[in-house]
């Protein structure tokens, strides 16, 4: 089956649209929250917001805007780093693996659990090695706002700026 995963309205409209030509099953996971960014559709399984970087954040859905906004920040320190936008979760895209073979250093920031997730297929899959997944463990997580929520998580932009900086 085929699982996109939204960042944002115009994302969430064209998975809608293309969900009306699939003849398979597909699912479209859309967490909650507001969008930050308004992403465009694209219908392949990322997208590589490429800085030549060496390190790679790796994320998907509506805490994408948190990455980009964490790159922003890193490249202004002349830590050169990518965001790749997973649009397809699953199944896990070979084309994927290949491309991350090109980081020396992968960080995995997944708004779901982490054990079984989608940071988890991607690293056994692809037999990646020198990564950081940062997910939710398999535990209650307190009623929050979605901002308090994701930051106490580790998922916001500030903490993923710090943990790639070394500093969380």
């Amino acid at each position: 089956m085929t699982v996109y995963s939204p960042a944002s309205y115009n994302e969430l409209i064209g998975c809608l649209k293309k969900s009306l030509s699939f003849n398979t099953p597909l699912a479209i996971r859309y967490p909650r929250g507001k969008e930050e960014l308004p992403f465009k559709f694209d219908d392949s399984d990322f997208t590589v917001f490429a800085n030549g970087g060496t390190i790679a954040i790796v994320t998907y859905g509506i805490i994408s805007s948190a990455a980009v906004k964490a790159l922003k920040k890193l490249n202004d320190d002349g830590i050169n780093v990518d965001v790749i936008k997973l649009n397809k979760i699953y199944p896990v895209s070979g084309k994927l693996i290949e491309t991350l073979k090109n980081y020396d250093k992968i960080y995995f920031f997944e708004e779901g659990i982490r054990k079984g997730g989608i940071s988890e297929h991607v690293v056994a899959y692809g037999n990646i090695k020198n990564y950081r997944i940062t997910a939710i463990e398999n535990k209650f997580v307190p009623s929050a706002t979605v901002s308090a929520a994701r930051q106490k998580l580790k998922l916001d932009a500030d903490s993923m700026y710090k943990i790639i900086k070394g500093e969380n």
